[in-house]
């Protein structure tokens, strides 16, 4: 009895997020704001086009900031009139962001809690259309995935976020909690291959996905430069003491570093590391 009523509170906040992103998308579609599921949908037509995909077009105003694999994961959604496409795009974003939470191993109350405290900035998330929902779902499942003992679809996960937009590719640090190092490892390498290949088989060709990777490395350049002190970008440590110090020549490895030795010493301190 009580399973059965954890499971239709849980679904309850389910259909609220579904409901929420829907309406978001139907507004915004009702009032022409919707530049960012733009810039997704026309990824997928640049790229069988052979264009650039960070170049600046009239259909929509800044750039894509994605890597040129993201070209297959909006093409479901790009074929389709923008009032579908992009319902289902906010609908389905949302939908697995709250399959990884649900995946997580929390207890039924804890993970009421994080559906209750993540609303917020996903009602924000929906409002954009962002990608960013799916970032926090490959990064949160992936975790879980790997307490499952399911490295081949966790390193899937971690890889096709990371040829997106990089910041999944944190989930490589779950390597330590793998009980099958080696077949993370090997996992790796193979998602990697499949996902760099992939955007070769409808594209131009071999050279123009290889173009376009440069390009985005590039891109992902330029942004870096402008949110290092943009005030509602880059807030963290490496944000805080880059703008209390001001200078432009500040290195973050200078903390990345030695936070990299803190986080191994404290992970080696936690788990056992086995082969």
């Amino acid at each position: 009895m009580k399973r059965a009523i954890y499971l239709k509170r849980e679904f309850t906040y389910l259909y609220l997020w579904l409901f929420t992103g829907a309406v978001f998308a139907i507004v915004k579609l009702s009032i022409g704001k919707y530049n960012n599921y733009k810039i997704f949908k026309w990824v997928y037509w640049h790229s069988i086009n052979g264009q650039s995909l960070y170049g600046n077009y009239p259909e929509y105003y800044d750039s894509n900031h994605y890597g040129p694999l993201f070209s297959a994961v909006i093409a479901p959604f790009a074929i389709l009139p923008d009032w579908l496409g992009m319902v289902l795009w906010v609908m389905l974003n949302t939908a697995l962001l709250f399959y990884a939470i649900r995946e997580l191993p929390f207890t039924q109350s804890q993970k009421i809690f994080v559906y209750l405290y993540a609303y917020c900035e996903l009602m924000t998330a929906q409002g954009v259309q962002q990608f960013n929902i799916s970032v926090a779902a490959f990064i949160i499942l992936s975790f879980a995935l790997i307490e499952k003992k399911k490295e081949f679809w966790a390193t899937c996960i971690i890889l096709l976020g990371a040829l997106i937009k990089i910041y999944p590719i944190v989930g490589l640090a779950f390597f330590f909690f793998s009980r099958r190092k080696l077949h993370f490892i090997f996992y790796c390498f193979f998602w990697g291959i499949i996902f760099l290949i992939l955007p070769v088989l409808y594209t131009p060709g071999y050279e123009y996905v290889v173009s376009q990777y440069g390009a985005w490395w590039e891109q992902l350049e330029i942004k870096n430069e402008l949110n290092k002190f943009a005030l509602s970008q880059n807030v963290s440590l490496l944000g805080l003491v880059r703008k209390l110090s001001g200078s432009p020549d500040y290195k973050d490895v200078w903390l990345i570093l030695p936070a990299m030795v803190l986080f191994l010493y404290l992970i080696c301190g936690l788990i056992n590391i086995n082969i």
